[in-house]
């Protein structure tokens, strides 16, 4: 059974189909998201404490957008008709509001705030935590019970994509597996253990089923005839079967030796006296081997990447342009849940190399004439075969293949390694199929933000102004756009000083130096000429506070400079920035321009909404005493990648220069230390959790006592998770978004959560497109001793806090802007971020890793991140 409530901000996209199954229930609104720059100020507890940010350990984000206003989190809304309605978001109105506000959930006000940026330093590749030597807490280890369930909110019934699991009342044996030579190779590791159980399952395996999982381990129903043994396993080499054929000579063959040794021995019993609730610890072990054998047969037939499988047979596949395919396929995993062992199926999508021969690729995709012939500098024309004796490719194929070449003018392509190339011709390599494409996909079209009636997890500014306008007396203006004429920048810059003078941002009409453009090779000179400039003609007229408070760029027509543009103005000049697609910019749409305006009054220390509820202070637990709250997250470079590190941010409702001095910025704002503490971390995978808790919450324990001693806050301690893969279905139709998903504000805390922790699922915000991804939050620690419904009400009322847009958002803004932190400190040590995918791997020799450099103070006390 699932329930809805309120929540109410800015906008966050996600979309993904999934199958359904097993009905839970639920409550529930959904939000949207964004890109920004931002700043910020915010309000803890019932008081709270203006809020600036500030990034530890690391930091970073990417984009363009206002601070949330100062977050003050909301209690619980009153249970409405189909959802409980949105929290009240009180923007302070300019004309009256005559649109009806959302329902209750609040907007952004609430002691998450911002992004301390004080120090950005960098992290070891595992998570923030290895900042504590010794816990000096000793209950860190332990997750809370489940307190209850929720109530509050009209009830639902929901489908979700888990389906009941029944497991046969046998062992499962696991060995441990031993290939010599060893191999590297997933699928030449699974072509030796299938041969072998070809081989030898009759004879020495007693008949039994065995599940490999490609590495180290079997896994056997019932134990084998042995506790130890080793076999020889023959294989073909497939790199000669093509050579032998054509050349008549007998086919290599490799030989593996085998060991196989039992390792251990699965207790199906213990994991069935878990899912009843007779055992707390969770049998990890059994349920991994599980997941093996389910997974064993579709690891044979199908292309595996991560944890999903694809093949052309399980859907048509589509084409993406440039010679790239998506494929269809599907991703499973074993749960235990509240009904059973739960499996939980996802449809999945998969880009990927398009198979064909290397001629037609470049003639289909690059537009090369094949018949044009080519310099003597341009193609190979020698080669040394084995015999080291020289002879021309084309002599060298008709000898050894009987083939002759075609396009003898074609150069060849370089295989093996500089000390010992092999040249091979264009028209007998072919791109194979199912090879994955690793990089980030170019995003031909954007959709577009449209601003809608306040419900179901949306607003809009129609005659509204913001809570607290900032003020901007000394802005300028930089073109890089060569799309756009000389005179588009004024005209653009009048626009938008007008549409934030009406949203009550007191906005200078006159900029501090002239309008002008520039070529966009120059840019790194033209923002320190500006800089130069702008302090010039302060001291000049002698005018008084910042120098230059805002600049507005209109970015490059060309992608690859926002990176850089952030990097230079925030880290070598202290230069708050807002960045504007030129795409956009010349559409002068209202929407966008109000968009711009969210985040220019938080990047100028303005605040655009606050929670009614915070107001009134009608929050549990929250609103009754000061408390501060976190995000913390981390964002790890792309697999391969070995010169970059992982780079952790930490987000909180005050500004701090350290991450352990946060709560002094508190106490000097508000008057007084904290004396609660929420902390919602993402980026932990269930098999972290213990880490997690043992490591930082213990640092949080020492950076308490390093105010005062005796200084202990209550700590509540929320890890975030967006990346998994229950999808949850509306089975009343007239219960949707307009998306056709759940409704926001859609809780689930029965039936497919934990058996016996505390943990929800929260769909917060209103599906654009695809299937919603609701968030799971998992509790590990809870002295505040949080309710469920005081727990779920209040993260759903964040959700309506987020500075960037008039959405609610489906991630907790305070992670939500440790992510944005993080992802921009990546941009200061990689410049613009690549395409996504892999770096070459296989570096002999260890990488120097960058050091971040340091944001600069005018530009770290605001939310610059968002």
């Amino acid at each position: 059974m699932s329930r809805r409530g309120g929540g109410r901000q800015p906008e966050y996209r996600r979309d993904q189909p999934s199958p359904a199954s097993q009905q839970v229930g639920g409550r529930g609104r959904g939000g949207g998201g964004g890109r920004g720059d931002g700043a910020g100020r915010g309000t803890g507890g019932g008081r709270g404490g203006g809020g600036r940010g500030a990034g530890a350990g690391g930091g970073g984000g990417r984009g363009r957008g206002a601070p949330p206003p100062f977050f003050t989190p909301t209690p619980p809304p009153a249970a409405s008709f189909p959802v409980a309605p949105p929290p009240a978001v009180a923007p302070s109105s300019a004309a009256s509001s005559s649109a009806p506000p959302p329902p209750t959930p609040a907007s952004s006000s609430s002691p998450v705030a911002s992004l301390t940026s004080g120090k950005l330093t960098l992290q070891d590749p595992s998570p923030m935590a290895q900042a504590a030597a010794r816990p000096v807490s000793t209950k860190a280890l332990a997750p809370p019970r489940r307190p209850g369930y929720g109530t509050i909110g009209e009830k639902v019934m929901v489908r979700a994509n888990h389906f009941l699991v029944k497991v046969a009342d046998t062992d499962i044996h696991h060995y441990d597996v031993s290939i010599t030579p060893e191999i590297t190779s997933k699928k030449v590791n699974r072509n030796v253990m299938s041969q072998l159980i070809n081989l030898y399952r009759d004879s020495h395996l007693g008949n039994r089923g065995v599940a490999y999982d490609g590495r180290k381990s079997i896994f056997t129903s019932g134990a084998l005839p042995f506790t130890s043994k080793e076999f020889v396993v023959k294989l073909e080499n497939d790199d000669e079967r093509s050579a032998s054929a054509s050349s008549g000579k007998p086919r290599r063959e490799r030989q593996f030796k085998v060991a196989i040794k039992l390792a251990s021995r699965a207790d199906i019993h213990h994991l069935q006296e878990f899912l009843r609730g007779r055992q707390h610890d969770i049998p990890q072990e059994t349920i991994q081997a599980l997941d093996v054998v389910l997974r064993a047969l579709p690891s044979e037939i199908y292309t595996v990447v991560g944890r999903s499988f694809y093949a052309l047979c399980l859907g048509p596949k589509g084409e993406l342009g440039d010679g790239i395919d998506y494929w269809r396929g599907y991703y499973h995993s074993l749960r235990p849940t509240q009904m059973g062992l739960s499996l939980n199926m996802d449809v999945s999508a998969k880009a990927f190399h398009e198979p064909l021969l290397v001629t037609e690729f470049i003639q289909k995709h690059f537009n090369f004439n094949l018949s044009r012939h080519l310099s003597d500098q341009d193609r190979l024309e020698v080669y040394f075969d084995e015999n080291q004796t020289q002879t021309s490719v084309l002599q060298y194929f008709l000898d050894r293949y009987n083939m002759n070449l075609q396009y003898v003018s074609l150069p060849a392509l370089q295989a093996g390694n500089d000390t010992k190339p092999v040249y091979l011709p264009m028209e007998v390599c072919r791109i194979v199929a199912g090879q994955r494409y690793s990089k980030s996909l170019i995003i031909m079209v954007l959709g577009e933000n449209r601003g809608k009636q306040p419900q179901m997890g949306q607003w809009n500014m129609i005659n509204k102004k913001m809570v607290k306008g900032g003020e901007v007396n000394f802005w300028a203006c930089v073109n890089f756009s060569t799309r756009v004429n000389r005179n588009f920048p004024f005209r653009f810059c009048d626009e938008l000083v007008n549409m934030c003078n009406s949203k009550g941002i007191v906005f200078n009409r006159d900029p501090l130096i002239p309008i002008h453009s520039v070529q966009p090779n120059h840019i790194e000179r033209a923002l320190n000429d500006i800089h130069k400039q702008c302090a010039a003609e302060h001291i000049q007229k002698q005018l008084k506070g910042k120098p230059l408070q805002l600049l507005i760029i209109i970015l490059p027509d060309v992608t690859g400079s926002y990176g850089k543009i952030k990097r230079i103005c925030e880290t070598e000049l202290g230069i708050v920035t807002q960045c504007c697609q030129p795409r956009q910019a010349l559409k002068l749409n209202k929407q966008y321009l109000e968009n711009l305006s969210l985040k220019i009054n938080v990047k100028v220390g303005g605040r655009n909404t606050v929670l009614n509820d915070a107001i009134q202070r009608k929050i549990p637990l929250v609103s009754d005493r000061p408390t501060i709250i976190f995000g913390a997250d981390v964002t790890h470079p792309h697999p391969g990648d070995d010169s970059s590190p992982s780079i952790a941010a930490v987000v909180a409702s005050m500004d701090w220069p350290e991450g352990t001095t946060c709560e002094v910025a508190f106490e000097s704002t508000g008057g007084y230390k904290p004396h609660r503490i929420i902390f919602y971390r993402d980026g932990v995978g269930e098999g972290q959790f213990s880490q997690v808790l043992l490591y930082e919450l213990d640092a949080i324990r020492k950076a308490c006592l390093s105010l005062e001693d005796g200084y202990l806050p209550p700590v509540t301690f929320v890890v975030v998770q967006k990346r998994h893969h229950t999808r949850l279905f509306p089975v009343d139709g007239q219960q949707t978004d307009r998306s056709g998903n759940i409704q926001p504000g859609t809780v689930v805390d029965t039936s497919i959560c934990h058996p016996t922790e505390f943990d929800f699922y929260l769909n917060s915000h209103a599906g654009i497109q695809g299937t919603s991804r609701p968030t799971h939050y998992h509790v590990l620690y809870d002295e505040n001793n949080f309710s469920a419904d005081s727990l779920q009400v209040l993260t759903n009322n964040l959700c309506y806090t987020y500075a960037r847009c008039t959405r609610s958002v489906s991630i907790v803004p305070p992670a939500y802007y440790a992510h944005l932190a993080a992802f921009r400190a990546r941009y200061y040590i990689e410049g613009e971020l690549s395409e996504g995918g892999s770096t070459s791997g296989g570096n002999a020799h260890p990488v120097e890793i960058r050091a971040l450099p340091m944001v600069m103070k005018n530009v770290k006390d605001v939310m610059f991140y968002c």
